[in-house]
């Protein structure tokens, strides 16, 4: 299964390429259809091969059936009608590995850190502690990946904004972009406030019920973290990707911490504060990142006359 399951992955990441060329010229219907029907038709495979046989590898295995033919049938096509002409070629330009690298332990990095809190739950409370801090985190889940969404659409605006000195009008697109994510962020921690125990009983059971004073800490991080994606579309935009290997190594550590003091003593809520924490690290990285770039983005001032 776990075979099938990286020959998915592999597949999803040459998509991925593709997806970067379709972001490059603005065709993100291109992108958003691509991923939905890769995840129809992966679902009906893995749903079919698995009623059928009784087999979770097998339903894997349609899973990697349904992300070839979406490459080969969908991205592909559409890709080269963009970038016709050779593709391949033995020269690898010598900056990319350079460009590519810090950026590959930065989603290593990310990735990790989202373990990081269930991590810490396990090993203090168990595994029915990691079950409801999933459960609580998966209905914040909902807004980032509407922020990620506006965020990877106006990604490449953002980046001709930069390259051409347009300083304002980047900065007006980061705050417009970072407003829609605070409304997002806002609107979650209000409802969680109002009605945040109804809410997961709705969605859980009544076991959920009493989890409503985590549920509202997690949505203040998920607020937070709505940010700091926002500031963190700038910073690529603006090409700081060295910069940033060092800001997540940071924040690793920080998360770490967090979870090391607050967990064990607080469990779910502290895990809470936790993620809090670890996102407004983040925030406050990417924001000095930023505006490091856009000072080093100002023309030289004019020397005086009387000083030449």
């Amino acid at each position: 299964m776990i075979l099938w399951l990286g020959v998915a992955k592999a597949l999803e990441g040459v998509s991925d390429v593709t997806y970067g060329l379709m972001q490059r010229q603005e065709r993100l219907d291109w992108v958003s259809r691509s991923t939905l029907l890769r995840g129809v038709l992966g679902l009906g495979l893995l749903a079919a091969l698995f009623a059928t046989t009784g087999s979770v590898a097998l339903g894997a295995a349609g899973v990697a059936l349904a992300g070839l033919v979406v490459l080969v049938a969908h991205d592909l096509p559409l890709a080269r009608r963009l970038a016709p002409g050779g593709w391949w070629t033995r020269h690898i330009p010598a900056d990319l590995p350079r460009l590519a690298l810090p950026l590959g332990v930065v989603m290593g990095l990310v990735s990790f850190g989202s373990t990081l809190p269930r991590l810490f739950l396990e090993h203090a409370h168990g595994s029915a502690a990691v079950g409801v801090f999933s459960a609580l985190s998966s209905v914040t889940v909902v807004g980032s990946l509407v922020v990620v969404a506006l965020g990877t659409a106006l990604t490449t605006r953002l980046s001709h904004l930069f390259a051409s000195g347009e300083r304002g009008g980047f900065v007006r697109l980061t705050l417009g972009l970072s407003g829609a994510a605070a409304l997002f962020g806002v609107g979650l921690t209000l409802l969680a406030v109002v009605a945040g125990g109804p809410l997961l009983e709705l969605l859980y059971g009544p076991d959920y019920a009493g989890e409503g004073p985590a549920f509202v800490w997690l949505s203040v991080g998920a607020a937070l973290s709505y940010l700091a994606s926002c500031a963190g579309f700038a910073v690529t935009a603006a090409r700081r990707f060295r910069e940033q290997l060092p800001l997540f190594a940071a924040v690793t550590v920080i998360l770490a911490l967090a979870c090391a003091w607050l967990i064990p003593p607080h469990g779910v809520i502290g895990a809470a504060f936790a993620g809090l924490i670890g996102a407004g690290a983040q925030l406050a990285g990417s924001l000095l990142i930023v505006a490091g770039a856009l000072r080093a983005s100002l023309p030289p001032s004019p020397v005086p006359p009387g000083d030449l």
